[in-house]
Parts: structure tokens; C-alpha cells; sequence
């Protein structure tokens, strides 16, 4: 294995087993628990349906550049995405959005273990960052989700 590649599987991995170990440690009221006072306004439990949202849709995007494709469409609105997709999750419950989220997450790592060395270095259109290698797509993955959870313990501490 290339040794890129380790780390983003590993970092994918342990990112993913850390936030799954939070998620599940919460009582049933600190899902409604409001994390962002401004814009979104998202609660505890629209922050792991953006969880589930951008992972899935990063996903996509990255089988999309394997393939041969342009990445993320240029005219693409991340904040309408990220709502639309966002609302649409809102009603579920952990127990439905966890094992999803496990999931995706499983899926992604699979396909990272895909790759070769040379596939990092594919380029696609992410919707915020515009041409990015495959290798900063997969480790935005990560540090999203890590960025999030920063705020979240910040909030509920």
C-alpha cells in the first residue's frame, strides 16, 4: 500500500469510530440541543444528517473523478445542498442515522483501499474549492467532520 493512502484510510477510520463513539454516548435530549446560533441554526441532530449528506455526496464525487468525470457541477449551490439535504434527514432518528452514517463511512474507506498512488493525484470540481486532487477530496472527508465536532463539543460543554 502506498503510504498516502494508509493515512487517509486510517485517519478516515479513527475519525469515523471517534465520532460514532460521541454520537452514541448522547442522551436522547441532546439531539434537539441547538450547535449554531447563525445561519443554519442547526440542532445536534442536523449536524450528523450534514454528516450523512456530505458524506454520501463526497462519495459520489469522488467515484465521479475515478471515472473519469468532472467532479461537482460548476453552477452547484452548497448552501441550498446543504439545507435541502439537511431538511429532508431532519426528522429521523439517531438510531436510523447512525448505522447510515457508519455505512457511508465503511463505503468510503473501501473505496480509498481501491486506489493506487497515482489516483490521489486526480483532479475533480469541488462546489467550495473549485480543481482539487483526489487526495484533498478524501481528507476534506475527515477534517469536516472534525471541524463540526469542535463546534459541537464546544456548545455541549
Amino acid at each position: 500500500m502506498g503510504k498516502r493512502r494508509d493515512l487517509i484510510i486510517r485517519r478516515l477510520t479513527n475519525e469515523g469510530e471517534s465520532a460514532l463513539e460521541f454520537f452514541r454516548g448522547l442522551d436522547e435530549a441532546g439531539w434537539d440541543r441547538r450547535i449554531y446560533a447563525e445561519g443554519s441554526r442547526w440542532t445536534l441532530r442536523q449536524v450528523l444528517c450534514h454528516f450523512i449528506s456530505i458524506e454520501s455526496g463526497l462519495l459520489r464525487l469522488a467515484r465521479d473523478v475515478l471515472d473519469g468525470g468532472e467532479g461537482a457541477p460548476k453552477d452547484l449551490d452548497v448552501d441550498e445542498f446543504n439545507e435541502r439535504e439537511v431538511r429532508a434527514m431532519a426528522g429521523s432518528a439517531p438510531s436510523d442515522l447512525l448505522p447510515e452514517f457508519e455505512r457511508l463511512r465503511a463505503d468510503m474507506v473501501e473505496l480509498v483501499r481501491g486506489l493506487d498512488e497515482a489516483d490521489l493525484e486526480r483532479e475533480g470540481r469541488h462546489p467550495v474549492l473549485g480543481r482539487i486532487s483526489l487526495e484533498k477530496l478524501l481528507k476534506l472527508v475527515y477534517r469536516h467532520n472534525m471541524m463540526h465536532l469542535r463546534d459541537v463539543r464546544r456548545v455541549l460543554s
